[in-house]
């Protein structure tokens, strides 16, 4: 059978095995996905994207909940040291911040302005706490 869509001569096959189906089905979605871009913006004006962004949240009268984990729940997340790295979480045991950096998490927590600024402008700080 063929149709005729958007200026393309479109063949339709009727499969009847249902596993070959979906297999296909899944895997043309994926094909066609894989060319999609987006940015998301959770907030108040939806439609001015800063174009630097992948995600951005905005609001005047909210704030951003992090993640939130007692230490043994962040010391059992699974994945290799470079799967992990860049992941930041709250920690509610010792009520900190904690990002994981090469091979351990780090804490946000007692370091003065010059630390953290090393940290987030030049990437993780030798002498920051673990």
């Amino acid at each position: 059978m063929v149709y005729y869509w958007l200026g393309f001569n479109v063949v339709v096959v009727k499969i009847k095995n249902s596993m070959l189906r979906k297999f296909l089905f899944v895997f043309l979605i994926s094909f066609i996905a894989n060319d999609i871009k987006a940015q998301i913006k959770i907030g108040n004006n939806p439609t001015i994207l800063n174009p630097g962004s992948q995600l951005e949240l905005e609001s005047t009268n909210k704030g951003f909940l992090m993640t939130r984990l007692t230490t043994a729940q962040m010391n059992s997340i699974a994945g290799s040291n470079a799967e992990k790295n860049g992941l930041i979480i709250f920690n509610l045991d010792s009520n900190c911040f904690f990002y994981y950096a090469t091979t351990q998490w780090k804490s946000l927590c007692g370091l003065d302005s010059n630390n953290l600024a090393q940290i987030i402008f030049k990437g993780a700080a030798k002498d920051s706490i673990v």
